[in-house]
């Protein structure tokens, strides 16, 4: 499963703002990682204003939001008050930068089958990549969110990753590894993150594990019950205020000017309605929360490595979909409770869309 790296952030934040920001941010702590066979060093550390400093000065912030699983497919229909105005390509991608927002203006292709994933914009995608899970607030992650290290590690041993070896032009096995992961106190009078938040812990985790960035390193935080969170754009995940609520994870890429080009996802707490996995049966191989935290993680590892600056793999040819990516389109689509083997453990997870056959599938 890798090493794990623990830093701490303790944070004076000031209440009643959906897009507060840090008062107090992190400081980053190295730590190298520990010979094969040892136990990680536990490091907690009185932290400044080096990680805010460095969330400020980001550029190039793309996200990609993933939708309420029991909202309609077509989100025009949506009435949230913060998607008010916003085009589907704004909300499934929007980029922070002196060009404003990109994607949200559907380029017309003529295609067999709408629904196929183009390589339109050209961007980069991951042949292999090491994930790092970052958690938030919690001392067992067990408890939290199930085992999100052990099912990334299965995940990248299984037969439904190679889904994505027509996306990335390579067929090799075991390219997308687990590494080590950070643990982060975060202490606050308010509940709420903003993206600047989100930026700050990011940084932290970035230099607590040896600054390792770019295209073949992914970071997933991962936020405790009760912890609400807002993209910049002004949508939220936040199951108190459900007037607000809009999405239940994303994926997202930016540039710090220190650590370089970072790749991440934000994982909120799975187990609200609109987010956890449903089951005709009522049946989870491994409980409702961790299958949901899965099934939420997989969606989004899928689309980091297929468009994970939101420029290579997405619908381009449907007005409907457009700007939806290889999870966006089977958002929907589950398999039966036990059904979905990975590295010969069974979890029940989301499909993810494949131009070879055309269908929301589990295989290539």
């Amino acid at each position: 499963m890798g090493n794990r790296i623990f830093s701490s952030i303790f944070v004076s934040r000031s209440g009643g703002s959906l897009f507060s920001s840090l008062a107090v941010a992190a400081v980053a702590v190295f730590l190298a990682a520990a010979p094969t066979g040892t136990k990680a060093a536990e490091l907690y550390a009185q932290v400044g204003p080096a990680d805010a400093q460095a969330a400020a000065n980001t550029s190039n912030h793309h996200y990609h939001l993933l939708a309420l699983r029991n909202a309609p497919h077509n989100l025009a229909a949506q009435t949230y008050p913060p998607l008010a105005g916003q085009s589907r390509g704004e909300l499934y991608s929007s980029t922070q930068n002196k060009a404003g927002t990109n994607r949200s203006t559907p380029a017309p292709l003529t295609t067999f089958y709408p629904a196929d994933l183009s390589q339109t914009g050209g961007g980069s995608v991951l042949t292999t990549a090491v994930s790092h899970p970052v958690y938030v607030n919690c001392a067992t992650p067990a408890t939290c969110w199930g085992n999100p290290a052990g099912f990334l590690g299965d995940l990248g041993k299984s037969t439904f990753i190679h889904l994505t070896d027509q996306y990335v032009g390579s067929v090799a096995n075991n390219r997308y590894t687990v590494g080590n992961s950070v643990s982060l106190s975060y202490r606050g009078r308010s509940s709420t993150l903003g993206m600047s938040d989100l930026l700050s812990i990011l940084h932290s985790a970035v230099v607590a594990n040896g600054r390792q960035t770019g295209y073949g390193h992914i970071y997933h935080i991962f936020l405790p019950k009760g912890t609400d969170v807002c993209a910049s754009g002004g949508s939220c995940y936040s199951p108190d205020y459900p007037s607000y609520f809009a999405f239940c994870a994303f994926h997202s890429s930016t540039d710090y000017s220190d650590v370089g080009h970072v790749l991440f996802t934000v994982e909120p707490y799975q187990g609200v309605p609109g987010c956890q996995e449903q089951a005709s049966t009522g049946a989870f191989p491994n409980g409702q929360l961790a299958d949901s935290t899965n099934s939420t993680l997989s969606h989004e590892q899928f689309e980091t490595i297929t468009d994970p600056d939101g420029s290579a793999w997405y619908v381009a040819a449907d007005l409907d979909l457009y700007g939806s990516e290889i999870g966006d389109v089977c958002q929907s689509e589950t398999g039966l409770p036990g059904a979905v083997q990975l590295n010969s453990k069974p979890y029940q997870l989301q499909l993810e869309y494949s131009n070879a056959s055309h269908s929301c599938s589990f295989t290539n």
